[in-house]
């Protein structure tokens, strides 16, 4: 068969059957907030009765600050406790940096994950010494406090307490762009505008779904983007795919494959998610976990179409270096991370493709 150039996929996801194994250390445990976020993924030892893997974000973007990573880290503390992670609604940098608006499908993901959203805003922040820009923003820590003892009386699931939380997206984002006005004038920052951010949100929202519909066109957008580019963390060597996923929660991912092979003859498609490191033997824990959430996803498809033909889908994580091309090169430490990640691979039934 001839070569798809940026081949198009659907998939369709029911449910997520996965172990993580793969952890580069134990959680730190805290009991208050205002600690534990200091760290990008940690165990909350909210009560006697109570504790939440806890994990955040540094903005509402999925492609910022790695937050797949910390996210994927909150599973080493075992099935039995609550999955939380929090996410500014909204992140302003300053007129000459980004802001980002949190999307629908950011949360939908996070349900099919079993992991509880709290949304909340930035309080307060300072001017950065080198750029036009605004720097060290913190988290309302009393609104994530109320929000944490309203899901210590909650005993439903993440779906439930995550559709709530949308509910609740108008308010935030709205009280989010005021306090980024005040933040612009306590540093001398300015913002990015504070009308066409207010438009946005209410076309939102001024229709049924149509946060939903908002959110879908933004990440299909961002999807045909990174589609078509390159990153020095991927060591591309096939075609790149955009693979669309539905799920039974009403979620749709516009996610991509950093290369797809296609068998035609047993009718397999392999989803590769590839991490590629210049200068060090293997990409960074960081880039591994990350490839790891995707392979949560990819391993857990149950039926992946080109056009209109099935293919039994097949995911792969491919780690490359460019000072290292095999393992007997590594040292012990290394060597080990090797190992457990082939444990995961085992155990969750994905392919492991390691330096050569």
């Amino acid at each position: 068969m001839p070569q798809i150039n940026n081949i198009e996929l659907r998939g369709s996801i029911s449910h997520i059957d996965y172990t993580p194994t793969f952890y580069s250390s134990n959680l730190k445990k805290f009991n208050s907030i205002e600690q534990g976020l200091s760290k990008g993924s940690f165990v909350l030892e909210y009560s006697n009765t109570d504790q939440y893997s806890v994990s955040r974000w540094v903005s509402p973007k999925r492609t910022r600050s790695y937050p797949y990573a910390r996210v994927y880290d909150t599973f080493s503390a075992g099935a039995g406790i609550k999955k939380v992670t929090i996410i500014p609604i909204i992140k302003d940098e300053g007129k000459s940096g980004d802001r980002d608006f949190l999307q629908f499908d950011t949360i939908s993901m996070m349900s099919l994950l079993n992991v509880y959203v709290i949304l909340t805003t930035y309080t307060t922040a300072e001017a950065s010494s080198r750029h036009n820009k605004i720097t060290k923003q913190q988290f309302d820590f009393e609104q994530i406090n109320r929000e944490l003892f309203n899901l210590s009386q909650f005993h439903s699931s993440a779906v439930h307490w995550n559709s709530k939380q949308i509910s609740k997206y108008f308010e935030l984002a709205m009280e989010a762009l005021n306090v980024y006005q005040e933040i612009s004038k306590a540093t001398g920052v300015e913002m990015h505008s504070f009308d066409r951010g207010e438009n946005k949100i209410y076309r939102m929202f001024e229709n049924p779904g149509g946060f939903k519909t908002a959110s879908r066109i933004s990440a299909k957008q961002a999807q045909l983007t990174e589609a078509n580019t390159t990153h020095a963390s991927e060591n591309i060597t096939g075609e790149k795919g955009r693979l669309t996923i539905k799920n039974h929660l009403g979620g749709k991912y516009f996610l991509t494959s950093d290369e797809v092979e296609l068998n035609y003859q047993n009718l397999s498609a392999s989803l590769i998610e590839a991490k590629h490191t210049r200068l060090d033997p293997l990409p960074s824990n960081s880039d591994i976990k990350d490839g790891l959430l995707k392979m949560m996803l990819f391993s857990n498809l149950d039926k992946v179409f080109v056009d209109n033909m099935q293919f039994f889908p097949k995911a792969v994580l491919k780690l490359t270096s460019g000072c290292v091309s095999d393992e007997s090169e590594l040292n012990e430490n290394k060597r080990r991370v090797c190992e457990k990640l082939r444990r995961e691979a085992q155990i969750n039934g994905f392919e492991l493709r390691l330096l050569g």
